[in-house]
């Protein structure tokens, strides 16, 4: 559990570096985010659940194929693998729900967004 915990709140400050720093945004950072946004639309019934099935398998399947590059998983061989996949959905979903978290809090903070944290008052 301190694990997700960790996960979440990377996730958080990563929502946050978003907005004080945009340029910092890497396309990658995203992906968590958007299953988010596809698993909510498929519980809601905004996609079809074949098509909220198949996301979920081709998110599995690019899991295991980069799983299957990582070194730490090699080492633990096909039942380490195996415990992987799942774990990595779950990292995901974990990272992302931190995200949006961090993006949310930190437009609740008013005027300290978009590059307004990082500035030094004082050097006018």
């Amino acid at each position: 559990m301190k694990f997700l915990q960790q996960i979440f709140s990377y996730g958080c400050g990563r929502g946050e570096q978003t907005l004080r720093a945009p340029g910092s945004l890497h396309p990658l950072f995203l992906v968590p985010v958007i299953a988010w946004f596809f698993l909510v639309a498929g519980v809601f019934g905004f996609l079809p659940p074949a098509s909220l099935v198949g996301l979920l398998l081709a998110h599995q399947l690019l899991s295991a194929v980069a799983l299957s590059q990582s070194a730490e998983v090699r080492r633990m061989g096909f039942s380490g693998f195996l415990l992987a996949i799942p774990l990595s959905g779950l990292v995901h979903l974990t990272y992302g729900l931190g995200f949006c978290r961090g993006l949310v809090s930190a437009l609740g903070r008013g005027g300290q967004r978009l590059g307004s944290l990082g500035t030094n008052q004082n050097s006018r």
